[in-house]
């Protein structure tokens, strides 16, 4: 090989790597440059196209594959011919060429973002009236927008192979190049015909790509007159922004579009100004545009959020926690926001319209629900590392769980949309919404299904603390999760901030460091915030991670270490419970025993206790209808809401109750073998391990609803 072959060698590696570096830099650095926005996400995997369809070029250039001659001549009985170079050796070069430029093109096609949808859950202004051009306009914008978006990225993610057909495709290239490369007349033909068709893509390729940068920004100047002449009109501005996807609108027009949208913040006739409801779609649809690296869109979210005050503010950011996806607040300030000034700005904002609002209600506006998810909300079955309760099949709600967390929520509004229910998870955040697209799609279908009463939202937790964790648990069991516990507090206070204006109740388990998070909340200088801390408990007693093991241990907790007198015996259980209740920690084993807790306590009423335990029980009986070969394992929980049931209706009666008792919980073996048992069995959604269905219905509750449809009568559970 020559000097100038091997120059050339150097750089198409050179070239590949250089590629590979993007590639990994565009997964991994989610917070990087390239992905500013929807725009420049494209524009730089372009760019990995172009150098890797580059490298591949200057490598088949640099000379074919020179064939094994005595392979050759085995295959066809010829005589050897050293030295000789085959053409057909040439094709095959070709081919592995441009199969390799597909799988480029194929992975670029792959990467390019969805477009963006319209924020979920916001209530859209109430008895506005547009004229007929308005409503014709706004019908023409929105074409405009799907025209200029279905011409551009849209267009170039529709040239994608369908990922079915990738292997069948490959498998036929694979047939070709063995064919080529023993027939030489068939290679030549291949070599024309590939040539042809992989011409005529790139051709059409090439042509999208035109559009996208240059066509498309005529259509652009239209849509933005079009947007003036509906600013002009009483409640245009809004009518069009509501009826609209304007996130794909940000996403697709320029600047100055955006600039215009924003340039009635001020306004104060109300039939130009902008309304609440719209304000928190802009803010959205700035978000999914990108912030990052971007000072005029961060300028203009600033514009956006210090435009609202008082009780408006605080609508505005429940509505932008209603999206139902990891765009949300949180995201927005401690990770969009790269300029620290203008994000200390903005939460100065929230603080002084927090405390304008407190003060004009006398009290906290509401109280938001901080909750972890496994071993909290549903059962983890034991798996590590999610948690370890085996006393529940793996991803079974709690019973009374949810209608719990429903009875805390309070919001200063009944009429007003907000999202009070947060869940702390300690699962680390991936690339974009690859964590968190699972949670958020089951909490959606327990909202269809009217099991949650709203949407949540889901802080996730950090891939450091995790990976440490589950790293040095076998070495330090429920003590390798102080890192995690540490991180929930410090997401709580980040969280705080946000929503000075409530106070907030967190619920977790003591499986992992949640109760080290709840005793730092209550320790914290927001402990007048925390109304109380709720654990559910799953760990043998002695064994949850807490401040007093951590400062026996001269373990520091938050940067501090407290130092023990030598010879300090460590508390007993009775005596930590104790500790724990004077602070308004709560550890419990069900959720009727927390419910009553939080009845002495004032955060709910008496009925609300009431209700959630007859839940609780119907649930219970439900879940084990559903599990009948697990009905010599329900003797520990039959046995926990025994004794919380008798403390509920303790607590029931010292808040003067004058309803009904709560009745005791059906012993595991009645339920089975009772004949007259007709009361319908409830459908109990089940987390399955592949998070297919959140419930299914037990074969015998299947047999009683289809018997009791048939004949109207009773069916008996054997």
């Amino acid at each position: 090989m020559g000097e100038e072959d091997e120059s050339l060698s150097v750089v198409s590696y050179a070239l590949f790597s250089f590629a590979s570096v993007m590639v990994i830099l565009y997964f991994c650095w989610e917070n990087g440059p390239h992905h500013q926005s929807h725009k420049i996400e494209v524009s730089y995997f372009l760019l990995v196209l172009v150098l890797l369809i580059s490298g591949a070029a200057i490598m088949e250039s640099n000379g074919g594959i020179v064939r094994d001659d005595s392979m050759y001549c085995e295959i066809t009985g010829s005589e050897p011919d050293l030295g000789v170079e085959y053409k057909e050796n040439r094709n095959v070069s070709l081919c592995d060429f441009l199969v390799v430029i597909y799988l480029c093109l194929h992975v670029f096609l792959l990467a390019i973002p969805d477009s963006s949808p319209q924020l979920e859950g916001v209530p859209l202004t109430q008895g506005v009236q547009v004229s007929h051009s308005v409503l014709r306009k706004v019908r023409d914008i929105e074409n405009l927008v799907y025209d200029v978006h279905e011409s551009g990225p849209a267009a170039l993610k529709r040239m994608q192979v369908k990922n079915s057909f990738l292997a069948p495709l490959m498998l036929f290239v694979a047939v070709i190049r063995g064919l080529a490369w023993i027939h030489e007349g068939f290679g030549e033909f291949m070599k024309y015909a590939l040539f042809l068709v992989f011409g005529l893509f790139g051709v059409i390729f090439l042509k999208q790509v035109y559009v996208v940068f240059f066509v498309n920004s005529k259509v652009r100047l239209e849509l933005h007159e079009k947007i003036k002449e509906v600013m002009r009109k009483p409640h245009g501005l809004n009518f069009m922004l509501e009826t609209i996807n304007t996130a794909l609108l940000i996403e697709e027009a320029p600047w100055e579009t955006v600039e215009l949208l924003l340039s009635e913040l001020e306004s104060t006739n109300p039939n130009l100004s902008l309304s609440v409801s719209t304000k928190a779609i802009l803010v959205d649809a700035l978000q999914k545009r990108g912030l990052r690296y971007n000072v005029k869109a961060e300028h203009a979210m600033e514009r956006l959020l210090l435009s609202c005050h008082v009780d408006e503010l605080t609508q505005l950011k429940n509505m932008t926690d209603l999206g139902g996806d990891y765009q949300n607040l949180y995201k927005l300030m401690y990770s969009d926001f790269t300029t620290v000034s203008i994000r200390e700005k903005v939460l100065a904002h929230f603080e002084t319209e927090a405390q304008k609002l407190r003060t004009e209600r006398g009290s906290h506006y509401g109280i938001k629900v901080l909750s972890d998810v496994d071993d909290t909300l549903y059962s983890s079955g034991g798996k590590f590392p999610a948690g370890m309760d085996k006393e529940y099949p793996k991803h079974q709600l709690y019973p009374g769980c949810l209608d719990f967390f429903q009875a805390l929520d309070k919001e200063g509004a009944e009429d007003e949309s907000s999202c009070n229910l947060v869940f702390l998870s300690a699962r680390p955040h991936a690339y974009k919404d690859m964590a968190e697209e699972h949670s958020y799609r089951l909490f959606k279908k327990l909202v269809r299904e009217d099991k949650m009463h709203v949407v949540p939202t889901l802080l996730p937790g950090r891939l450091k603390q995790g990976i440490q964790a589950v790293v040095m648990y076998p070495f330090k069991k429920t003590l390798a999760w102080k890192a995690v516990g540490e991180l929930k507090y410090i997401t709580f206070e980040h969280y705080a901030k946000m929503y000075p204006e409530y106070n907030y109740v967190f619920c977790g388990d003591d499986g992992q460091g949640d109760l080290l998070a709840g005793e730092l909340m209550k320790d914290g200088p927001l402990k007048d915030r925390v109304m109380a801390v709720f654990i559910h408990r799953v760990a043998e007693r002695g064994a949850a991670l807490d401040l007093e093991r951590l400062q026996h241990r001269s373990e520091s907790v938050m940067g501090k270490t407290q130092i023990i007198p030598p010879g300090t015996k460590k508390l007993a259980w009775d005596q930590k419970m104790k500790n724990w209740e004077d602070k308004d920690i709560f550890v419990a084993e069900t959720y009727i025993h927390s419910a009553a807790k939080a009845a002495l306590k004032k955060i709910i009423d008496p009925q609300q206790l009431y209700d959630i335990s007859l839940k609780a029980l119907e649930e219970f009986d439900d879940i084990r209808c559903m599990y009948p070969d697990r009905k010599m394992n329900w003797d520990e929980a039959e046995k926990d809401l025994s004794l919380d049931i008798v403390m509920a209706n303790d607590t029931l009666e010292k808040l003067g109750w004058e309803g009904d008792k709560i009745k005791q919980v059906t012993n595991t073996q009645e339920l089975f073998e009772s004949d007259s048992r007709s009361r319908r069995v409830s459908v109990t959604m089940t987390l399955s391990t592949d998070t297919r269905r959140m419930s299914s219905v037990s074969p015998k509750a299947s047999a009683v609803r289809a018997e009791r449809e048939q004949g109207g009568g009773s069916a008996d559970f054997v």
